[in-house]
């Protein structure tokens, strides 16, 4: 009898060492889960402030959730993920974003981060916040100083562009496209690298500038107030037929195209409409035919002021081409 009752108190002792160290390991993986889902949830708050003060969506390092690549060397993140960003490029094209995702733009935020600066640009759709990122195509043409985001499913927006007084990133405007929907012009103070990623719940477009220290290949489009002149640029030689390009947020969207000579008579006059000017800016595009004209000549695009009468815009000095 004494026998058989060591055996199993012995027994008794060995499942119950058994036990606590099982219960052990189970606390020791709860609280390492707790831990990891704090950290998920730091990373995916993002602060920042309306467009033309410092903020923006942050980029942490930490455990990054997956996220899909797009063209260009575009990523699209599922919202919480901060690491593994793209690389700066100067690639004249990217394209990402998933069709019906957004229907308005309701906020872009301005956010200075060390050795570059951010936009972000918030959707919404249906009233609320959009989930995830509108279908979109970016491009940047070589040495021009900009790039536009092209947003074809976006229809509306509360921002309408803004002055952002980066080092990097001078300012940008929401344009309605000709083609239905809208894109979004951001101008660079000089030569410039970019990166632009998507992050989801809630539905928002990155895009970070670089300054990459060359030289602009053109003069940046002259903008104004009311005006901006895409094309032609300052400086730059004209013939006719002349392609007169832009976007205005003049009286009911009306444009007036003036060239004049050296002496400061108009040779050619047209007259044309942008497609918006009460909810953000219109986009024109016009094609003035003038006789032969020598030396210099300035370009005066605009309308007359509701107020006044006077003719209010911006002048695009340029010369005679051959």
């Amino acid at each position: 009898m004494t026998v058989f009752t060591v055996l199993g108190l012995a027994l008794i002792v060995a499942a119950c060492g058994q036990s606590s160290q099982t219960g052990s390991k189970q606390r020791s993986s709860t609280g390492t889960q707790a831990v990891s889902s704090s950290s998920a949830s730091s990373m995916s708050t993002g602060s920042g402030q309306s467009s033309g003060k410092p903020g923006g969506d942050r980029a942490s390092s930490g455990t990054a959730a997956k996220s899909k690549p797009t063209k260009g060397g575009a990523k699209r993140s599922s919202g919480t993920e901060r690491g593994n960003l793209p690389g700066f490029t100067a690639a004249p094209q990217a394209q990402g974003g998933t069709p019906g995702a957004a229907d308005s733009i309701r906020n872009v935020r301005f956010g200075r981060h060390g050795n570059y600066e951010r936009l972000v640009i918030d959707f919404g759709k249906n009233g609320g916040a959009a989930t995830s990122v509108p279908r979109w195509r970016l491009s940047s043409p070589a040495g021009e100083g900009y790039s536009r985001i092209y947003l074809p499913g976006v229809r509306s927006t509360s921002a309408s562009g803004s002055n952002l007084g980066g080092s990097i990133m001078d300012d940008y405007y929401v344009v309605r496209a000709p083609n239905g929907g809208l894109f979004v012009d951001v101008f660079a103070t000089g030569g410039f690298r970019y990166r632009v990623f998507g992050l989801d719940n809630p539905g928002r477009l990155v895009i970070d500038y670089q300054p990459s220290g060359s030289a602009l290949g053109r003069p940046l489009p002259v903008r104004g107030k009311q005006v901006v002149v895409m094309e032609p640029r300052k400086g730059e030689s004209v013939s006719s037929p002349l392609t007169v390009e832009g976007y205005a947020r003049t009286f009911e969207g009306q444009v007036t195209v003036l060239l004049k000579n050296s002496s400061g008579a108009v040779i050619a006059r047209k007259s044309t409409k942008a497609n918006d000017w009460s909810s953000t800016w219109g986009y024109f595009r016009t094609t003035l035919t003038f006789p032969a004209f020598n030396g210099s000549g300035t370009l005066e695009v605009g309308s007359a002021s509701a107020k006044t009468g006077q003719f209010e815009g911006v002048s695009v000095p340029v010369s005679a081409g051959r």
